[in-house]
């Protein structure tokens, strides 16, 4: 992307360079940001528990990690609930 141009002392246009524009963040654009990033990373705020049960939305996402938190019988149970 070129920089804008301008007119020397001897009145003719001189182009601009060719330069990385700066990116201007708006409002807008922070908002969809963020709700991207809450996209990408939901799965990363899953606890194991839910209402003091096991968390089968845990299980169906980290299965080798809720090995250490339930047993075999907890994770076939809350397997069929999802």
């Amino acid at each position: 992307m070129k920089t804008t141009g301008y007119i020397g002392t001897d009145g003719k246009y001189h182009r601009g360079e060719d330069k990385a524009m700066g990116f201007d963040v708006n409002s807008t654009h922070k908002e969809y940001r963020h709700d991207m990033e809450r996209k990408e990373f939901a799965k990363e705020i899953i606890q194991p528990y839910k209402n003091g049960k096991a968390n089968s939305e845990f299980i169906k996402t980290y299965p080798e990690q809720s090995k250490k938190y339930f047993g075999k019988g907890v994770i076939e149970r809350a397997q069929r609930e999802l």
